[in-house]
């Protein structure tokens, strides 16, 4: 298999680029490449750029995708209190506990399954964790296709159309279910959850959310739950939108999503959810939220954890101060470029508009260096920690 230097790119987004497509045991593959730049807000890429930070993305998730695929981590996982929550708080909704258990034990048999292949260095075309040397040039997984709705206006108004894109899209191979699932075990300062809650707590309901624990919001009681809130918003739109599960299903039976398979994700992101929660705290940090993507086999319907885990898809706290993106995130709210950002959003909102990047009338300020240097340390700190954890006294950074 060719260097990733040499693959022709795909896709290129705000912090990775997609290259390939390769062939492992005659499957389509292709080689995520993680780049040290960053994006917040839904702004697309910043000005600076943070060393180390690929690589250590690609590493983070190396680890936590062998983890989740392994069935004896699962097993390890079984007799944890976060596993033991999860199978208490299921009871809250009717008639379901008895399937959700059952998914736990499929876990503990089998694993989960993902679009991870493996690391691919300067040397080596796809290999797992144990077995790198070299330079780390990016991660090997799955292909997994995906088609931007069409934007289109109805009596005015900017709308996405889903379903013209959808027929290509029902063929062999994997594609990639156009939702966003975000689970939630707390709250901290900048959370969406709390603006929508004050803002518009009939759209949490809607979302699915229990009234217990949406009243928690308006009490004195600590916003934290053992039993972890799950929304979807949407993926694949010019802004991350929530959804209602009724308009999740809807939206994903464009690419043959059923509403069986829908309550597997939903399952499944639940047992992750205590999964990295259980992993991360053995290291000493507090996973409040995070998000993860699933792709889906157009042939059969089986379902795979795509995208990435790590920092930019987890909200990590210790001793009370960010770990992950978040960090980013509050320096920039503190900056007028924020507001005009919001104010932007808003207007367009309003308008039924999707274009409102065009509104904002300044480039987003550079960091500086004290920043820069604190944001390399937590990404390269946690994925040390990560790997130190099952490769003692290796240094794969």
């Amino acid at each position: 298999m060719p260097s990733s230097k040499s693959l022709p790119v795909l896709y290129k987004g705000s912090v990775k680029e997609v290259l390939g497509p390769l062939q492992i045991a005659d499957k389509p593959c292709v080689v995520f490449r993680f780049s040290d730049a960053f994006s917040v807000f839904d702004w697309g890429r910043m000005p600076d750029t943070i060393p180390n930070k690929g690589k250590a993305l690609a590493l983070m998730g190396a680890v936590m995708f062998e983890a989740l695929e392994s069935p004896q981590g699962w097993q390890e996982f079984s007799r944890t209190q976060e596993a033991l929550d999860l199978r208490k708080g299921i009871s809250q909704f009717s008639g379901v506990s008895s399937l959700f258990n059952e998914w736990g034990e499929k876990l503990q048999r089998s694993g989960l399954r993902t679009h991870y292949l493996g690391l691919q260095t300067d040397t080596q075309a796809c290999v797992k964790l144990a077995d790198v040397s070299g330079t780390i040039e990016g991660l090997v997984v799955h292909q997994v296709r995906s088609q931007h709705p069409r934007a289109t206006t109805v009596l005015g108004q900017s709308v996405y159309d889903y379903a013209s894109r959808s027929t290509s899209l029902k063929s062999e191979g994997a594609v990639l279910i156009p939702l966003e699932v975000v689970f939630r075990y707390a709250c901290p300062p900048g959370s969406s959850l709390i603006e929508r809650a004050k803002s518009s707590p009939e759209s949490l309901l809607r979302a699915g959310i229990l009234k217990s624990v949406l009243h928690s919001f308006l009490g004195e009681e600590p916003l934290k739950w053992a039993f972890p809130i799950v929304e979807c918003f949407t993926k694949l739109e010019s802004t991350d939108r929530p959804l209602s599960l009724a308009e999740a299903a809807a939206l994903s039976s464009s690419v043959g999503l059923t509403p069986e398979r829908m309550q597997e994700m939903l399952f499944k992101t639940l047992w992750v959810a205590g999964f990295l929660k259980s992993r991360f705290s053995t290291l000493g940090f507090e996973l409040a939220d995070g998000k993860l993507e699933w792709g889906m086999h157009s042939n059969n319907g089986e379902l795979m954890l795509v995208d990435a885990i790590g920092p930019d898809e987890l909200r990590l706290l210790k001793d009370g101060e960010q770990h992950s993106k978040e960090f980013l995130r509050q320096f920039y709210r503190e900056t007028p470029w924020y507001e005009a950002l919001n104010a932007a959003k808003q207007k367009a909102r309003d308008q039924g508009d999707i274009e409102w990047k065009k509104a904002v009338a300044d480039a987003p300020p550079r960091l500086p260096a004290e920043v820069l240097k604190r944001v390399s340390m937590i990404y390269t700190d946690m994925a040390r920690q990560l790997l130190e954890s099952r490769f003692p006294g290796r240094d794969f950074l």
